[in-house]
């Protein structure tokens, strides 16, 4: 993280708004005269990173960091660093996406002070926590190296160096836990003694003799407590004895007096019953009367139901055996027209065929009559011309064989020549061509392999092409801020719907098998969502309906429900059932759609689609029933017609309802260019948005993010190709050149060229003989015509033949001729026959749409009579239902009054029964109210004696018998008896001289003491295991202390030693213990040339300053920054040491940027960028120069 621009503005000098700008990654310098403001600049970096004392900055309060204490107007100052993060490994913990990092700190005059990072307002203690993370802690600083810090080393004792030491280490803190953990460790100490002695001298003597006193007064209170129990035990048994006795009577006065009101209620019960029966037999009788009256009037319209049935089927059969006759008598009209058809074109086939025959030999007689009439006039005017031809043929034959003549000398010549390439192409073949080839052959196949493997290279780098990484990294950060943007537009849609997304407590339904509401598994497509403010009044309340799988899952989620209070309402998909508007009704809505211009009238489960095709039942089931219109005349002539009676929405929400309600009015909150007020299009777009992100995230997977991977693997192996595919295109080229120029391979290509000019020689020579027998056959060809032609002299015979054979042809074409003509006239027969058969067919085809018309209307008849039909059956169907259920109903009377006659006499009798019953129970009840008054005076009795036991309860009374009671009691007497003896032996043991009240006090006493001594062995136990703890803390801290401070000594001594030889050539320093370690103390030791010096009292002062720089920079070089500032280190340096300086923090310090004030050129010089403050008209400004020796400056530090 590397500091890339400052922006001052009103603090301290810097009145007005300073950017400094276009820093150097490596050395940076700021020089200027005497109170410029460099300072100010390093003093507004540790303003910016938080310092809290402010005094280190020059200054007493906030208020006195802006310009001139707000006297000219500027009432507040702020202070922006741009920090470069590129760098994501050294990235501080949170920030390593971000490639720059802004930090601003701000205060206003008044005291009010502000932090922002990347311009969102933070904590200071955020700010603190980044600049930790990147070691750059300005409240203890080791980057920063302020004025009068190397004069403070240079005074230090050793001991103070051995702290410096353990602060580079990182140590102090646990020397500071090591002191504290000392002195817990003695309170601990002091504390074990205390308790060890207070148990010893005081708690546990007195706590013996307590103990004893006690366990004798415990024997004798423990014999009185029996005593006095078991005499209680004694009064309790007596006592539970009569209580059982008194409720076994009373259970018998309660059953006989529950038994009499039993038998009195059931002959109340009987006498009312005995009535209703009587009652019920004469009501029996109209009823019977009355049904049979019903079954009599409906026989008679059962008979016409069925006559009507009868009708229905005899005219069914009819139309039916009426189709059947229809279907019969097409297809016979089908096979009447086809057969002769089909007859009548096999027979023109046929004479159509023998015409193409007589037609083919006709057109061969007349070619044969021409050629006999050419050869007859030929031979006619041959006797003219063959004295002429004669001539003319000799000639000919002389110029063949002269041609003949002139080629044999050329063809002799050719052959000389072609024996004497073939003797020495034999000969080279023989002894040489072998090792030729050998050698060609091993470079060819070396170059064969090295075009093999160029052409592998070639294909292996097109294969490992990709694109730019800058393309990609621009292309994923357009991406990642379009997604950004779309998912703020998501969070608005999810808070509109956040209401439907409160799911109900779904711990007893799995959550595949809950969908969620309503609203959320619609789907409204875009170009229907000027209906969403229509289609959500449809829904209306059932827009919190949960979905659900089953009926089980609803059971299960409304139980859930019912245990918390909460009401719902849960839609079950495999049960619910949608609604659907018959397809007539919607032809009739059409047609009165079709009567308003410029309106429409759609299905609203038409507009609306399910979010998955198993959501469809809820569609159906919420808007099966249900128009939607944009026309409020429209919606109400489809609502309130008597043919369909649908209900109808418009688009402003008018409700239609068939049963003569009309809802709206009101203005729709939600017009058709701006739904996204309603919930179902909010739900819409949110699937929408949803969608788009995943594409999105989709393809910035497969686009970019897999090529930017693959980038890294692929570029290095890229180069690797390229390298090695130039190095073999030069090896193809040094072996291409060294085949060129192998003799052998010269040799070998000579070779090849009389080879080759042999094969010219071989096909010269066979074009010559071919060429002289082509001439030889020619003239023999000359000769024989010229023998026909002498011979053609004496032809007249041949002329006499060729008139015959003309003759007869003649003869043979006028009677083919003849036949020809007869063919023809029969064809023509044939296509009228066949032009009548289609006009036939034509009827037949009229006749038959005739037949199918009629077929149509019987099925349709049929189909309208069918319909008909269904409705005579059904309502002979329910004429019969009905007569069986009145039939049954005559049935059921009859037998109820049998069962009523009977019930009453078995009711006459019980009521007899009863009476005797009543007397017998009433003397017993009498006799049993006695007993308990007698049992009652005892009672009273033992009350008497023993009061506590009126307040006693008993749960085993009733449980135990009066016998067990009575053994009980004879055992209690014999063992009272026994325990007084023993208490009257144990009072002659001991002395009763403790009152009662003494011995209560006593055994407070022990308990408190048992107490107390329980509560101090606890603490010391603790005390002691905290006492180990720590003694093993400090054990460790002492280890790693030990090992932390040698390993930072060692590091920091050899860095000391090389830097002191840069910045004093032919020096070393070392650092020394003044005892026998670190803890005792480190002396500073140092050689220049080859004299060790005592003490740094003999070193010049700015030998002093370097030997205290150096220990500073091996200090800061063991826990590197990556910002090092210091504030004029070279105040006490001659130009040649700021030189060393300069030197050494470029080659010793190559991965951190310095910020250097220094006042001389020797140090600043070798700084790549020069950053020079003035002071003009009160204000202080700052010029940048670039080093020239360092080339131009760079856009942005890295």
């Amino acid at each position: 993280m590397l500091i890339e621009e400052v922006i001052i503005d009103g603090f301290k000098s810097y009145a007005s708004r300073t950017v400094i700008g276009g820093g150097d990654p490596k050395l940076n310098a700021i020089t200027g005269l005497n109170g410029s403001g460099k300072s100010n600049i390093l003093d507004a970096l540790c303003f910016v990173m938080g310092i809290e004392n402010i005094k280190q900055i020059r200054a007493n309060t906030l208020q006195d960091l802006i310009y001139k204490r707000g006297a000219t107007g500027i009432n507040f100052a702020s202070v922006t660093v741009i920090f470069n993060n590129e760098d994501a490994q050294h990235s501080p913990v949170g920030f390593s996406s971000c490639p720059k990092i802004a930090v601003t700190r701000q205060i206003v005059l008044g005291g009010k002070n502000k932090f922002l990072i990347n311009g969102t307002s933070v904590t200071q203690d955020r700010v603190d926590s980044l600049f930790r993370n990147a070691n750059l802690n300005v409240n203890n600083p080791r980057f920063l190296i302020m004025q009068g810090q190397i004069t403070k080393i240079l005074n230090m004792k050793p001991q103070d160096l051995s702290n410096m030491l353990e602060d580079t280490a990182g140590t102090r803190v646990y020397q500071d836990h090591k002191e504290k953990a000392i002195c817990t460790l003695l309170k601990k100490d002091a504390k074990v003694g205390e308790i060890s002695e207070l148990l010893s001298q005081s708690i546990l003597p007195k706590l013996n003799s307590l103990r004893l006193e006690r366990s004798l007064s415990l024997e004798q209170q423990s014999l009185m407590n029996e005593l006095e129990k078991q005499e209680g035990d004694l009064a309790i048994f007596t006592y539970q004895k009569l209580l059982v006795e008194r409720k076994s009577i009373e259970e018998k006065v309660s059953h006989l007096k529950a038994v009499l009101l039993d038998i009195e209620n059931s002959q109340s019960s009987l006498n009312t019953q005995h009535n209703t029966l009587s009652a019920n037999i004469e009501a029996c009788s109209p009823k019977i009367v009355a049904i049979q009256a019903k079954i009599d009037g409906h026989s008679k319209e059962l008979s016409l139901v069925s006559s009507k049935l009868s009708a229905y089927i005899a005219k069914k059969e009819a139309l039916e055996e009426s189709i059947s006759t229809t279907e019969a008598s097409i297809k016979r009209l089908v096979s009447s027209c086809t057969s002769p058809i089909a007859d009548q074109a096999h027979d023109s086939r046929a004479d159509r065929g023998h015409l193409e025959k007589i037609s083919t030999i006709l057109s061969e007689i007349n070619e044969d009559l021409l050629r006999k009439e050419k050869q007859s006039a030929l031979i006619r005017s041959s006797s003219s011309l063959s004295s002429a031809s004669l001539d003319e043929l000799d000639a000919k034959i002389d110029g063949l064989n002269r041609s003949i003549s002139e080629k044999i000398p050329e063809l002799s010549h050719q052959e000389e020549k072609i024996k004497t390439l073939d003797a020495s192409i034999k000969q080279r073949n023989e002894k040489k061509k072998p090792v030729w080839e050998h050698t060609i052959s091993s470079l060819e196949h070396q170059i064969s392999e090295k075009k093999a493997l160029i052409d592998h290279l070639n294909a292996s780098v097109s294969l490992s092409h990709l694109p730019s990484s800058m393309e990609l990294l621009k292309i994923k950060s357009e991406r990642e801020y379009e997604i950004s943007g779309v998912k703020s537009s998501c969070s608005r849609l999810k808070e509109k719907i956040a209401s439907f997304m409160r799911f109900p407590d779904l711990r007893n339904v799995a959550q595949n098998r809950f969908h969620g509401s309503v609203a959320s598994v619609l789907y409204l497509p875009p170009e229907n969502r000027c209906w969403a403010y229509a289609l959500e009044l449809c829904i209306g309340g059932r827009m919190h309906n949960w979905v659900v799988d089953s009926e089980t899952d609803a059971s299960q989620l409304m139980q859930t429900a019912s245990n918390k209070a909460h009401r719902m309402t849960v839609l079950p998909l495999a049960k619910i059932q949608g609604r659907s508007i018959a397809r007539h009704i919607l032809d009739k809505i059409s047609q009165k759609a079709s009567q308003f211009p410029n309106s429409c009238a759609l299905p609203a489960s038409s507009v609306i689609a399910p979010r998955d095709p198993k959501f469809s039942p809820i569609i159906d089931f919420i808007f099966g029933n249900i128009i939607l219109t944009d026309n409020k005349e429209l919606a109400r002539a489809i609502a309130f017609d008597k043919n369909i009676k649908i209900k109808c929405v418009t688009k402003e929400g008018d409700i239609y309802d068939p049963s003569g309600t009309m809802t709206g009015g009101a203005k729709c909150h939600n017009p058709s260019n701006s739904p996204s007020y309603t919930t179902i299009a909010c739900f819409s777009e949110y699937h929408d948005v949803n969608a788009k992100i995943d594409d999105m995230k989709s393809f910035l997977e497969d686009k970019v993010n897999t090529p930017l991977q693959a980038h890294a693997s692929v570029s290095s192996l890229l180069a690797n190709l390229n390298s090695q595919l130039s190095l073999e295109n030069d090896a193809l080229m040094l072996l291409s050149k060294k085949l060129s120029k192998n003799d052998h391979f010269l040799e070998l290509r000579a070779l090849e060229k009389d080879s080759a000019e042999l094969d010219a020689c071989l096909k010269q020579k066979t074009l010559l003989a071919d060429s002289i027998s082509h001439l030889s056959e020619r003239v023999s060809s000359l000769s024989e015509e010229r023998i026909s032609l002498c011979a053609d002299l004496s032809r007249e015979s041949k002329l006499a033949n060729i008139t015959s054979e003309i003759e007869a042809l003649v003869v043979r074409k006028a009677s083919l001729d003849k036949e020809k003509a007869q063919l023809l006239e029969s064809i023509a027969q044939q296509d009228l026959q066949a032009k009548i058969l289609a006009e036939k067919k034509l009827l037949h085809e009229r006749s038959k749409a005739d037949l199918q018309m009629q077929l149509k209307q019987s099925k349709l008849q049929l189909e309208a009579l069918s319909e008909t039909g269904k409705t005579i059956q059904g309502s002979f169907s329910r004429a019969q239902e009905i007569d069986h259920k009145l039939k049954s109903e005559l049935l059921f009377e009859k037998n109820e009054e049998q069962c009523l006659k009977e019930e009453l006499a078995k009711v006459s009798s019980r009521i007899s029964q009863n009476h005797s019953s009543i007397k017998k129970t009433r003397a017993e009840l009498n006799s049993s109210k006695e007993s308990i008054d007698s049992c009652i005076l005892a009672i009273n009795r033992l009350l008497k004696e023993a009061p506590q036991l009126a307040s006693a309860s008993f749960a085993s009374v009733g449980s135990t018998s009066h016998i067990e009671l009575d053994s009980k009691v004879q055992a209690l007497r014999i063992k009272i008896s026994e325990i007084r003896e023993k208490i009257a032996k144990k009072s002659a043991e001991i002395s009763f001289n403790s009152s009662k009240s003494k011995d209560s006090s006593l055994i407070q006493m022990i308990d408190s003491l048992e107490r107390q001594e329980s509560h101090l062995q606890k603490n010391l136990s603790r005390v002691k295991l905290d006492k180990q703890k720590i003694e093993e803390a400090i054990g460790k801290l002492n280890d790693f202390r030990e090992s932390a401070l040698k390993d930072t000594f060692s590091r920091v001594n050899k860095d000391f030693g090389e830097i002191i030889g840069v910045l004093l050539p032919q020096s070393f320093a070392e650092l020394n213990f003044e005892g026998k370690s670190i803890a005792d103390g480190v002396n500073i030791r140092i050689r220049l040339g080859s004299v060790w010096k005592n003490s740094l009292n003999e070193l010049s002062g700015g030998q002093k300053s370097l030997v205290a720089l150096a220990l500073i920079l091996a200090m800061l070089q063991f826990s590197p920054a990556p910002i090092y500032i210091l504030d004029e280190i070279d105040a006490a340096l001659d130009l040649s040491h700021t030189q060393h300086i300069g030197s050494l923090l470029k080659s010793k310090f190559s991965g951190a940027q310095f910020i250097i004030v220094s006042l001389k050129e020797g140090l600043f010089n070798h700084a790549d960028v020069l950053f020079r403050t003035k002071f003009v008209d009160g204000v202080s400004i700052v010029e940048r120069h670039q080093n020239p020796n360092k080339g131009k400056p760079k856009n942005k530090m890295s």
